[in-house]
């Protein structure tokens, strides 16, 4: 059995190929907005009073890179309740069409 590839057949396959991983790495598989604090981060108390502040309730977004890192570790750690504060994470889209 002799089998010649042709260069149409080629590009072919390898435009199916891209297709195929282009397409399946659209794809969400998990939730990206965060479900709720881990028991470690809500088992810190707050040392100061949330009443006292002006704005306790806050939404963080951010986008996610490496220099947003210190946010998630920040809330699962538990440190924005501990100095009193609600916050929300609210995970940006990324994009560079207005540079």
């Amino acid at each position: 059995m002799n089998t010649l590839w042709t260069r149409r057949a080629l590009l072919q396959g390898m435009g199916a190929a891209t297709s195929a991983i282009a397409f399946s790495s659209c794809s969400q598989q998990f939730s990206r907005n965060p479900v709720g604090l881990p028991a470690a981060a809500l088992a810190v108390q707050p040392i100061i009073d949330p009443a006292s502040l002006e704005k306790p309730n806050l939404t963080v977004g951010f986008v996610p890179v490496n220099d947003c890192a210190p946010f998630a570790v920040a809330w699962e750690k538990g440190f924005f309740r501990k100095y009193g504060l609600n916050v929300t994470l609210s995970r940006e889209a990324v994009s560079y069409t207005h540079l």
